[in-house]
């Protein structure tokens, strides 16, 4: 698959000679920084920098995914727009355009419908912050709850293989309940958009075979493994799936209705426990704030990054509201004074309940009350 149109590729190659003024082959090192050595060696090499860029770009088109779950074109936009950020404002917008429109075929999560213009544009900067020592506290007892997901992509029950490596996909899940662990459908699908749906046998197989990681909260400690999951239910409209394990893990708390506006705020702080981009854990508490919401979704600033997908969103007490999902790029919406590039999505975990106990049997899943 190609994530971009044939006119997006052209346009994204007069962005990348117009942002490095014609100097290619001085950014183009940094460029491909965050790419394996390997995948850097198969790069051609041409000493015309329109030709250049026009060579890379198309062996990021012919490769769009390397077997660990890295995508060079996501890696190549992300380095632009960090390295230029704030010097081209148009060029920087369409960047942030084509790399959320990367992450979303990528990841095969359902596409987010038109945004509602936010309801906090402006974030009040100067209110008091300040919160108990406890919220740490739960934030680390919380966090034991939740865990990556490395699912491998199976074709008609073979594991999908690039270079003779296994195709896989990574997200972050959560236990719900006891035993129970909540994720994206579009995480267990392994697949990306616009290549079909995995049949129910390879979904079945991919859940088995899928990794669930508890304790990777840095690269020198063991992470404890489990497999063996089981699919009990999962939606695609919403983008959840729950997921039998084995596990006598503490679980989260799940909170029902949007959390209220602290007293002289503007608006309520959502918090995210994620893997993003499958590395070690991490935790978004800091320009967190909720931006709208609907029936089924929440829309907030808080920090994310592809491999996030999963994760749960917390209110200041460390009880979960919606479950992380995806992101939207937006316009004509500022934060903190400054123009916001995504919207992040959420389905809210009452959307959730409510389908479960519309879809299953009473008594189907005695821990969530269904």
């Amino acid at each position: 698959m190609t994530y971009l149109n044939d006119e997006e590729w052209r346009e994204l190659s007069k962005i990348i000679l117009t942002i490095t003024r014609g100097d290619y082959a001085t950014w183009r090192p940094i460029l491909f920084s965050g790419l394996s050595l390997k995948f850097r060696a198969i790069l051609p090499n041409n000493p015309v920098p329109a030709a250049q860029v026009r060579l890379d770009l198309n062996t990021m088109k012919g490769i769009p995914l390397i077997a660990d779950g890295v995508i060079p074109l996501d890696v190549y936009l992300r380095e632009a727009i960090s390295n230029f950020e704030g010097l081209f404002p148009s060029e920087e917008t369409r960047l942030k355009e084509f790399l959320a429109k990367v992450r979303q075929a990528a990841s095969g999560a359902p596409p987010v419908g038109p945004l509602q213009r936010a309801e906090v544009e402006e974030a009040i900067v100067h209110q008091d912050d300040m919160l108990p020592m406890s919220f740490m506290h739960r934030a680390v007892e919380a966090s034991r709850s939740v865990a990556k997901i490395v699912v491998p992509r199976i074709l008609a029950g073979n594991p999908a293989t690039v270079h003779g490596a296994p195709v896989l996909h990574n997200g972050t899940c959560w236990l719900v309940a006891p035993e129970l662990v909540l994720t994206n459908h579009h995480v267990i699908q392994a697949r990306a958009a616009g290549t079909g749906a995995a049949s129910a046998t390879d979904l079945d197989l991919q859940v088995d075979a899928a990794e669930i990681l508890f304790d990777f909260d840095d690269d020198t400690t063991a992470a404890t493994a489990i497999t063996k999951a089981k699919l009990v239910w999962s939606d695609k409209l919403l983008d959840f799936a729950l997921l039998r394990i084995d596990s006598n893990r503490p679980w989260l708390e799940v909170a029902r209705d949007i959390p209220e506006t602290p007293a002289g705020h503007q608006a309520p702080a959502l918090n995210v426990i994620q893997h993003p981009r499958g590395g070690v854990k991490r935790i978004a508490i800091r320009n967190n704030l909720m931006s709208g919401a609907s029936e089924s979704e929440l829309r907030y600033f808080t920090d994310t990054e592809g491999g996030s997908s999963g994760s749960p969103v917390f209110d200041d007490t460390w009880s979960v509201v919606a479950l992380h999902r995806s992101h939207r790029v937006a316009t004509d919406v500022q934060f903190q004074g400054k123009d916001v590039a995504y919207l992040n999505i959420g389905t809210r975990m009452s959307a959730i309940l409510a389908h479960l106990k519309q879809h299953l049997p009473a008594g189907t899943i005695p821990e969530l009350g269904i």
